[in-house]
């Protein structure tokens, strides 16, 4: 089993009042493939990723990722697993704005003390096809070309999970759907299970299974 979440309870509270986001969830998956989670806004769905994420812990149930209980973790322990293990592309690339393009994949790179880190950004970056902009700067890009790099450093410590929440919302419909094929080829190629955040239903039918998340479940569809 690659992933399971067993029972997950996730909450806030907003003006002294409990507000539950996520109630019992449930999620298994045993081989690499390509997740979609559809949703209403508001419904829990980057609430979800978060967890898995290990960027935010369940109030309640477990998540099990290889057979390691990262609910049980500690702060220095999930930080190393999320580094090792998870890959996150968001809508927002969240770049390093005084860094290169090399630099930023670099960096988890680095972090992780992997060895050749500009050997292996630079292969990453060949992956998504921005060799030749390396040395740019992401205010020198356009917004498809930082989301591949968000995407490259993503994929650089080679995670056996790519979380990505709605990677495409930023981007016009045909560098958004350049981006995404280009994500599945990725994924597909080193084995690594994709779980993706969209709104889009035409997206989403491109993943091996589909999921709502409403009422606070997930449920196939």
């Amino acid at each position: 089993m690659i992933l399971e979440v067993d029972k997950v309870v996730k909450g806030y509270t907003q003006a002294s009042k409990k507000l539950d986001v996520l109630d019992g969830l449930d999620l298994q998956i045993e081989r690499p493939k390509s997740i979609a989670i559809l949703g209403k806004s508001g419904s829990g769905k980057s609430t979800f990723l978060s967890l898995l994420g290990g960027l935010d812990r369940p109030d309640e149930g477990k998540i099990v990722v290889n057979g390691q209980n990262i609910t049980a973790m500690k702060e220095s322990e999930l930080a190393k697993y999320r580094a090792e293990n998870i890959g996150i592309v968001f809508q927002q690339f969240h770049l390093m704005k005084t860094f290169t393009a090399l630099e930023n994949v670099m960096l988890p790179l680095e972090i992780l003390k992997k060895e050749n880190p500009r050997e292996k950004a630079m292969k990453a970056l060949e992956q998504v096809g921005l060799a030749d902009r390396a040395n740019h700067f992401p205010h020198q890009l356009s917004g498809g070309e930082c989301q591949r790099v968000a995407v490259a450093r993503a994929i650089a410590p080679e995670p056996k999970i790519i979380l990505a929440d709605e990677p495409s919302g930023n981007l016009d419909t045909e560098t958004g759907e350049s981006v995404m094929n280009m994500i599945f080829e990725l994924c597909q190629r080193r084995e690594s299970v994709l779980i993706l955040v969209t709104h889009d239903t035409d997206l989403a039918r491109s993943c091996d299974q589909i999921y709502e998340l409403s009422s606070k479940k997930l449920k196939a569809i």
